[in-house]
């Protein structure tokens, strides 16, 4: 029954993350007809700088503050001094890329020779508020309520969508100005999704907590998560200008380099896309087992969310390898038949990362959960400086091919040194944010004094619901 309630959720946060998916790609193909080659070129690439700020200040927000949510719950708090203090940090550091983007706007619009100054400072307020959204998205997974999750996933997706064709009709006759006010759109979206789960707090659980938490108290249970989702997206932004290098620069560097991340590993990743709601559904569920001390059971479900993430991406790399032809032929139509036959290559070549890329997002969701983020992010950066090594060798002899195969390399030793760290004992006597400051005791602990510490937690939380007022109790 545990396992029905966990795959209900992830299969909540899925269909989520497939729709907004899907919408994403028809909210593409509609926009490259309204604005034209000209003024989807301004759009695509006002988005890369937009990301990297985004990530950088708010990557792992919504794990994270699962996580440390679901660790209070399962120790008789609310989790609401986590939540609060976690907005509080990721709104500070949102609000600092916020300014950091828009100062540097003009700088970074030079830099790519393009008009895109205004469109930057249009989505200087989504830095701000991308940070404080994932927040609170994290605060309803660590709670298990999926559902405002998931519906603000799709409502955000819906608004940008509705918002940025309604810009496009609006200013169709002039397409840079059309694609710089359809980017201000996904500032009302998100504001939106924001407002959204702001209202869909009513209600949440009122036990007070034992001790307030600051933001500065957190930020050492965030960074290691931060520092893991930060890597990969470095690590592809030094690829856009290593690879091209490597394959002698030119117009057809440029176009190799398309065909292999734009279009052979983007297929490969659509289907951890599709599983993200089990990575992002094993966070409180590992974490809370984990704060309970019950750490064998912690480690069964973190491996039954990875079997049923493989279960589900198995048939798509299958699907990719040996439909690879047509797969090609009918989302690419406008490639030639060389760039086709390239493609087709290696997207057979990488189908095997569709198993490896949707693991490790799993697996490293499941050890932020067992809070050992830092060893995810160490299994990253040493999947990414080996993949830099294979580019050097392979590229320069076997073309693209080479890239695909370092590739591959990549998210197979992040995928093995992830499944590496989950299924290892973990040392005992090592002390966690969840009970420290409760019991003092290291999780792992023996069974009666982990009944003993929730006993007195919960003891506590009750005297403190019926403390008079003015008593002096904190509040949650």
């Amino acid at each position: 029954m545990k396992h029905l309630a966990f795959l209900r959720g992830a299969a909540a946060l899925s269909m989520a993350a497939v729709a907004s998916k899907v919408l994403g790609a028809v909210y593409r193909i509609a926009l490259t007809s309204l604005l034209g080659a000209a003024g989807m070129g301004l759009y695509q690439m006002a988005w890369p700088f937009f990301a990297l700020f985004l990530t950088l200040t708010s990557a792992g927000a919504s794990s994270s503050v699962s996580r440390l949510v679901a660790r209070e719950r399962a120790l008789g708090g609310s989790g609401n001094n986590v939540f609060l203090a976690g907005v509080r940090l990721f709104a500070l550091l949102g609000g600092a890329g916020a300014v950091l983007l828009a100062l540097f706007s003009r700088s970074i619009a030079r830099l790519q020779g393009a008009d895109l100054a205004g469109g930057y400072l249009l989505l200087a307020p989504a830095v701000l508020l991308g940070g404080v959204l994932s927040a609170f998205r994290g605060y309803f997974l660590g709670v298990r309520r999926m559902a405002p999750a998931a519906l603000s996933e799709v409502l955000e997706t819906l608004i940008k969508v509705g918002l940025g064709v309604f810009f496009a009709l609006l200013f169709r006759s002039d397409s840079p100005r059309a694609a710089i006010l359809a980017l201000s759109a996904v500032c009302f979206s998100e504001g939106a999704a924001l407002a959204f789960l702001a209202l869909s707090l009513k209600g949440e659980r009122k036990t007070p907590d034992l001790k307030p938490r600051r933001s500065g108290e957190i930020l050492p249970f965030v960074l290691p998560v931060m520092a893991a989702a930060c890597i990969l997206p470095l690590s592809q932004a030094a690829d856009s200008v290593l690879l091209p290098r490597l394959l002698g620069g030119g117009a057809g560097a440029v176009a190799s380099f398309g065909l292999l991340s734009g279009g052979a590993l983007s297929l490969a990743s659509l289907p951890a896309s599709a599983a993200r709601g089990l990575a992002s559904a094993a966070v409180p569920s590992v974490a809370a087992l984990s704060a309970r001390g019950e750490g064998e059971r912690a480690k069964k479900r973190a491996l039954f969310a990875l079997a049923a993430t493989l279960l589900l991406a198995l048939p798509c790399a299958l699907i990719l390898f040996f439909f690879a032809g047509k797969i090609v032929s009918l989302l690419y139509p406008a490639l030639s038949s060389g760039e086709r036959e390239t493609l087709v290559s290696l997207t057979r070549l990488t189908a095997f990362s569709t198993l490896t890329i949707a693991g490790t997002d799993t697996l490293a969701a499941s050890l932020a959960g067992l809070g050992r983020a830092s060893n995810a992010a160490l299994a990253m950066l040493a999947a990414v400086v080996v993949k830099a090594a294979l580019q050097v060798i392979l590229v320069p002899r076997m073309g693209v091919t080479g890239g695909a195969i370092a590739a591959n390399a990549c998210f197979l030793i992040a995928f093995l040194f992830d499944l590496l760290y989950t299924v290892r004992k973990q040392q005992r006597g090592k002390r966690t944010y969840g009970n420290d400051h409760r019991s003092g005791n290291a999780r792992g602990g023996t069974e009666p004094s982990r009944r003993k510490a929730l006993a007195g937690g919960a003891l506590r939380a009750r005297a403190r619901r019926i403390a008079p007022l003015g008593g002096g109790a904190d509040g949650a």
